[in-house]
């Protein structure tokens, strides 16, 4: 508990659950300002001579629901703070990943041996936390340390330290570089660090962590995929790098099918909607990395799962395909391949073209499915009907409520309301004509596709069928 007095605050520890102690505000012996973190220590760690301390501020914060009382002193004192030297290291390290990194670049280049081997002598404080960090300031850091080393263990240590969801653009090229200086053993090391493209590898890989845990993940650092291609060729690293991207792209191709068989089951149509620009540039990206890589059998790899998207009633992600393969100057796929690909998705479209057209008259409706009570029985029946336009339904309120929610969510166009006379109350259904203006819709944008493609097939290029 505690009271307020006139002369400040005074506090009366019950229970103590967890204390601790900093630093803050550092300067070398140089008297340089350094930009640390506070720094933690030990009561024990502390001497002074004299009467006992009394703080200059503190401040009491109660209760705040995720933590309890919090009471914090503020010392405005100076201390001289002294360790170990050959603990230098490990308290920057305590201090926080980015200040050892820091410390360690400021460290002249001709001693860069002793800098690498102060590293090294870390063992296994090095990663410092439980899980990767994701800061990508500390990542360039390592990054730039590990050029500068050029120890291909040291630069994999350093990595070690970091997610898949530090990476950015900025990283790319010393990643490529380092490649290129330490060889495919290097390469393939931390794609299976990052991305675990071993088979099964779930948790443990080689004796070091493996840092993807989420699919979202991967799926996010997908457009990073051709960029890496693109570096690992300009650092003349294409050779070192191939056996290891390749396996990527394979690793990533498998993660966006996953996801695009999400999309496919996901129960609300505008769910399902909203899937597709994602995916389609998810296969823009596929082709993209691919075709930088060179490589045949990844390339052959990915049109395989493109065709097979097609097939499984998608035209949409081969038409986008197909567009992106147009706009390039190379030929990705190959005349074969894009063929076959055009062929598909003109197969494809033509079904779902057949399949959407809706007569004047044609009222019907896809049925849901998946219960078998009486009011839902029913209701399916009524979807199906071509020529019925309302139901009614009279029964208690939860049954109703039943009906209501099962068409809300799968956002059928139907109008609900409720005739509320007598007992029970009588849930009303009535076929919106916007199914029509949907229809035809969808039957527009699919003739559409047809005769983009229909000018795609008649232009030239080496298997791009660019229009003229």
């Amino acid at each position: 508990g505690f009271e307020r007095t006139e002369d400040g605050l005074t506090v009366e520890l019950v229970e103590l659950i967890e204390d601790g102690r900093t630093l803050e505000r550092l300067m070398d012996a140089r008297g340089r300002r350094r930009d640390w973190p506070p720094m933690a220590f030990a009561e024990d760690e502390l001497w002074h001579e004299g009467p006992a301390l009394r703080p200059d501020e503190i401040e009491y914060e109660g209760w705040m629901g995720n933590y309890g009382d919090t009471l914090e002193r503020r010392y405005h004192r100076a201390a001289v703070v002294l360790w170990p030297a050959h603990e230098h290291w490990r308290n920057l390290l305590d201090a926080g990943a980015r200040t050892l990194l820091d410390e360690l670049l400021a460290e002249p280049e001709a001693r860069s041996g002793e800098s690498l081997a102060a590293f090294l002598d870390l063992g296994d404080a090095w990663p410092p936390h439980a899980w990767p960090s994701r800061d990508p300031e500390g990542l360039e850091r390592a990054l730039e340390l590990a050029v500068r080393w050029g120890d291909p263990a040291a630069s994999l240590r350093l990595l070690e330290g970091f997610g898949l969801d530090a990476l950015e653009r900025r990283h790319l090229r010393p990643l490529a570089r380092l490649g290129a200086s330490h060889g495919a053993g290097f390469a393939n090391a931390v794609v299976e660090l990052w991305f675990g493209t071993a088979p099964g590898a779930s948790g443990e890989l080689a004796g070091r962590r493996v840092h993807v845990r989420d699919e979202r993940l991967l799926l996010a650092a997908l457009p990073l995929l051709p960029a890496l291609c693109d570096e690992a060729r300009r650092a003349g690293a294409a050779k070192a790098w191939r056996a290891a991207l390749a396996r990527l792209v394979v690793r990533l191709l498998a993660a966006a099918r996953a996801a695009d068989a999400r999309g496919r089951r996901a129960a609300r149509p505008s769910d399902r909607r909203a899937a597709g620009p994602p995916s389609a540039e998810r296969w823009r990206t596929l082709l993209d990395a691919a075709a930088s890589l060179g490589d045949a059998d990844t390339t052959g790899a990915v049109a395989d799962a493109l065709l097979d998207e097609v097939d499984r009633a998608r035209p949409e992600v081969g038409m986008a395909a197909i567009e992106h393969v147009a706009a390039r100057d190379d030929a990705p796929l190959g005349r074969r391949r894009a063929r076959a690909l055009r062929r598909r998705v003109r197969a494809s479209l033509r079904a779902a073209l057949a399949g959407a057209e809706r007569a004047d008259d044609d009222w019907s409706l896809a049925p849901l499915g998946g219960c078998g009570c009486t009011h839902c029985r029913a209701l399916d029946r009524f979807l199906r009907s071509a020529d019925a336009r309302s139901l009614e339904i009279r029964d208690v309120q939860d049954r109703r409520r039943h009906v209501e929610q099962r068409l809300a969510f799968a956002e059928r166009p139907v109008e609900v309301r409720t005739l509320k006379r007598g007992s029970p109350h009588t849930l009303v259904l009535a076929k919106r004509p916007e199914l029509f203006d949907e229809a035809r819709r969808e039957v527009d944008g699919l003739r559409r596709a047809l005769a983009r493609l229909d000018e795609l097939d008649g232009g030239s290029g080496p298997g791009t069928s660019r229009s003229g």
